[in-house]
């Protein structure tokens, strides 16, 4: 009998006493300051943005490949259901499925601030790590374009703004388009 009371005033006090809500609250409250910071980083770089410099692979991207890289990041303000997009056409091999449709994330509260791009490849999801700096109208990207035909990539996230030889990323520097 003593031991049904006990077990029925632990199961009582369970049920009564739900896990520290406060902690919980803390939590969403956290995530959602995380998102917030994320959206209006995402506002400052959305926009159309013209190439002016470029290195890959320790090598000076010439001015015919410039002319040819522009970057339209479309995003918050865009009010899109899909969230944030750009095309990667014209930074991945030709041929490249769904190149033009590829979704954008940034991540400001690292150092250096990170961004990704994820491109949907049948059943899988590519991504492409990268880190951004932006100072006024001048974006700054270091991205590992690295193809990955054969499977799942392997990817690394650049931790410098740099693309010397041998080296899978590439560095690019933007201007932003007036409109």
């Amino acid at each position: 009998m003593k031991l049904r009371i006990v077990w029925a005033a632990a199961l009582v006090a369970c049920v009564v006493a739900p896990a520290p809500a406060d902690e919980k609250n803390d939590k969403v409250k956290a995530a959602a300051a995380k998102a917030e910071a994320a959206r209006i980083e995402a506002e400052k770089i959305e926009g159309i943005w013209t190439a002016t410099a470029g290195t890959r692979d320790g090598q000076a991207l010439t001015k015919d490949e410039l002319a040819k890289l522009s970057l339209a990041l479309v995003g918050p303000k865009a009010k899109q259901f899909i969230g944030n997009t750009t095309s990667l056409a014209a930074y991945l091999p030709e041929g490249s499925v769904n190149a033009a449709n590829v979704n954008w994330s940034v991540t400001p509260g690292t150092s250096p601030r990170e961004i990704d791009f994820a491109r949907n490849y049948g059943a899988r999801t590519s991504y492409y790590p990268g880190i951004y700096e932006l100072k006024a109208d001048e974006l700054t990207l270091c991205v590992d374009f690295t193809p990955s035909p054969n499977g799942p990539p392997m990817r690394k996230r650049p931790t410098k703004f740099e693309a010397p030889k041998g080296s899978p990323y590439t560095l690019l520097t933007f201007k932003r388009t007036k409109q």
